[in-house]
């Protein structure tokens, strides 16, 4: 952001999340982006708080704010679909279609997107595909 303070904050709040200490990190980044509700760093850390504490579609709801920020921003895009597959079967292609854009957008940078597709297709029992 280039604000000391506010990078400073923002730096706590990954460190929450890294550290575990999900409910601060999702405390911490609701009152930053009550002052800042454009902070992409916020909307993907909180996320992945919401993911690691099983509120999918809270997480899903952040990542889906990042990409209005940044839509080229692929590691959302993969986020959210691990997301989508986390919240079960009926999400699947929904996950499918996040984790396909996060390949195009990533251009063959995060092998890890093609391992995500892969467990995918294989619970959509599309073993020729993956």
């Amino acid at each position: 952001s280039g604000i000391p303070s506010l990078d400073n904050a923002i730096a706590r709040g990954y460190l929450f999340v890294n550290t575990g200490v999900y409910p601060a990190a999702i405390a911490l980044f609701d009152v930053l982006l009550a002052s800042y509700p454009h902070l992409i760093a916020c909307f993907m850390a909180k996320g992945s708080a919401c993911a690691m504490t099983g509120d999918y579609a809270e997480a899903v709801s952040c990542f889906t704010l990042a990409l209005a920020e940044d839509p080229s921003m692929f590691d959302a895009w993969k986020r959210r679909g691990q997301t989508q597959a986390a919240r079960g079967n009926e999400f699947l292609s929904a996950a499918l279609a996040d984790l396909d854009q996060a390949s195009i957008l990533a251009n063959g940078s995060d092998d890890d997107i093609y391992h995500q597709r892969g467990a995918i297709l294989h619970r959509l029992q599309r073993y020729d595909e993956a």
